[in-house]
């Protein structure tokens, strides 16, 4: 089979493929690289933005492979007949094999015969070896080798091993714990820990395929507000490296008091600003000593020459810094931010623990899992043994969130069928406070999450917890562990989530019951943040129940629940 009919093949037999992604394979040397470029050709990259494609490189893992090429809704008569066009590649390293052993053998039967090694053997020998790898065959640009042969194979094996065990037959090997059943206390997630972590990084690749992207297939990160870290965490006068958003970050915090942000490569050749030294308000190139002012980007001083070239400036992020938290606003268009963040009242105020129970975590996932759990209600009783008996969302334009309330088995377990109530409130795509209550009023406790993204796949997260105790029920000085006890509680019923978050497909267009809560809504509203400001709009958004307290909740529920009908 020709080449150019074997690439237009490859090209209608699976799914669709970045185009980013397959232009590094078709940059490879030989065979596979002159493949991958055929297959471009035949998908007609340049009009679709997207193609399907199949050619891999030598090395690429069996399940990394699956899951970018391969998924339930592959076309299994396509991936057939591909099967079958490789039919006389996988006969001809059949015969390879077999040739190369019977002349190992013979040279072997030779050396025992005659004491040493026959004239020739050491080429043969590499030219055994060599027939492995991709070889000239009868058509031009030649055949792929058996290695090639061998991932088209077992990567049709593995989604058939796949369809199996949807389809109930496939059953788990001996000795796999299964997760337990009570619903009531979530499922042991970690029993299987090993098992989703193989298959993890498959999904991760299939899940890349429906992030949402610029046009040159670079990833899009969302328009807003997002923290980086806690102000602890930012002495002054010390430059701070942070990656976040596919991209290398300098802080620093000047001797005013601001934390400042920059993109930290030298517009001039390129070394890390983040290693420099702070100087007032401006930062200085560890290379070369330019300097650069941390408001503006641009460089205000070259030690060895008087004049600044105009294009001397590095990209400036605009910061906040609130709750001891900093922020950054990134916006891949460049604008200025469209809304606020309003401090979190509860913060430092009297009768509340001093400062954050924090923790922060890396997780692999895309932050649209995170903000998906938002409006999840069906979630909430599986995993954290909620059972939640009302639940109601938010709309406000740039924010979301959920009142709720109903009986928990851990976070408001100080009474008998004592009931928990909680408020949230998302700012943005990333920022977020949760306000939670008990019939009991043992104590109040008010939560601040956020995430930042480091790359396409890849999420920083924090959490943090402060607590209110009721005077008449709790003894003051056991506040401080109360606090830390209810983190991590909390901690506990967040890590149950991330288990899900890193092993989980997303997609695009999931079969929801009526009772799943508005997910379809809140991907409509999240888009937002990943489409250019003149087209977002927000007028579906909007609801009055942002102004609602987590106390109103409890003592003024019926109030509450009558708004809803008007």
């Amino acid at each position: 089979m020709p080449l150019r009919q074997r690439a237009a093949d490859i090209a209608r037999a699976v799914p669709a493929f970045a185009a980013f992604q397959y232009q590094r394979l078709a940059t490879l040397g030989g065979h596979h690289g002159l493949l991958a470029r055929r297959v471009m050709a035949a998908a007609d990259v340049r009009d679709r933005g997207v193609a399907q494609v199949a050619a891999v490189a030598p090395g690429l893992r069996l399940q990394q492979l699956a899951g970018m090429c391969l998924g339930p809704e592959a076309d299994e008569a396509a991936g057939a007949a591909l099967l079958d066009g490789l039919g006389a590649v996988r006969r001809r390293g059949r015969q390879r094999r077999q040739a190369g052993q019977a002349e190992q053998q013979r040279q072997g039967a030779e050396r025992d015969g005659h004491g040493g090694t026959p004239e020739g053997a050491t080429s043969q020998s590499k030219a055994c070896r060599r027939s492995f790898l991709p070889q000239s065959g009868d058509e031009p640009g030649g055949v792929p080798g058996p290695c090639f042969k061998n991932i088209v194979i077992e990567m049709f094996l593995y989604k058939n091993r796949i369809h199996e065990r949807a389809a109930g037959r496939g059953a788990p090997r001996e000795g796999t714990r299964q997760m337990d059943t009570d619903n009531r206390k979530g499922g042991d997630l970690n029993a299987k820990a090993e098992t989703l972590r193989r298959s993890s990084a498959a999904t991760a690749q299939r899940n890349l395929l429906t992030i949402p992207r610029h046009a040159d297939g670079s990833p899009r990160y969302a328009r807003g507000w997002h923290m980086v870290g806690w102000s602890d965490e930012f002495p002054q006068g010390e430059p701070v490296p942070r990656d976040y958003f596919g991209m290398r970050l300098a802080f620093f915090r000047g001797e005013d008091g601001k934390v400042r942000c920059l993109d930290a490569f030298c517009p001039h050749l390129g070394a890390d600003l983040s290693a420099g030294k702070v100087l007032g308000n401006e930062l200085q190139c560890p290379f070369h000593n330019w300097q650069y002012h941390g408001d503006t980007g641009k460089c205000v001083k070259i030690p060895y020459c008087a004049s600044i070239p105009a294009r001397a400036k590095t990209r400036a992020f605009r910061t906040l810094e609130i709750n001891d938290t900093v922020l950054i606003w990134f916006d891949p268009e460049g604008g200025e931010p469209d809304y606020d963040i309003l401090p979190l009242e509860d913060y430092r105020a009297k009768g509340w623990t001093q400062g954050w129970r924090r923790f922060q975590i890396t997780i692999k996932t895309h932050p649209r899992e995170v903000i998906e759990n938002t409006v999840d209600k069906g979630h909430l009783l599986p995993i954290h043994g909620y059972d939640v008996d009302t639940w109601l969302p938010v709309w406000d334009g740039h924010m979301t969130g959920e009142l709720m309330w109903g009986k928990h088995t851990r976070l408001a377990a100080d009474a008998q069928d004592d009931k928990l109530y909680v408020r949230s409130l998302t700012f943005g795509p990333a920022y977020q406070y949760t306000w939670q209550t008990q019939d009991s009023k043992m104590f109040d406790s008010a939560i601040l999450t956020a995430w930042c993204p480091i790359d396409e796949y890849t999420i920083e997260y924090w959490f943090g917890v402060i607590v209110k105790a009721n005077s008449n029920q709790f003894p003051p000085e056991h506040l401080e562990a109360a606090a830390q006890g209810y983190c991590e509680a909390s901690y506990q019923a967040f890590m149950e989530d991330v288990y899900i978050w890193e092993r989980k497909l997303f997609r695009p267009e999931p079969t929801l019951c009526a009772s799943d809560g508005p997910i379809a809504k809140l991907r409509r509203w999240y888009s937002q943040f990943y489409t250019d400001r003149a087209e977002v709009d927000t007028r579906l958004f909007h609801n009055s129940n942002r102004k609602w307290t987590v106390h109103d909740l409890r003592d003024n529920m019926q109030a509450v629940l009558a708004e809803q009908e008007t």
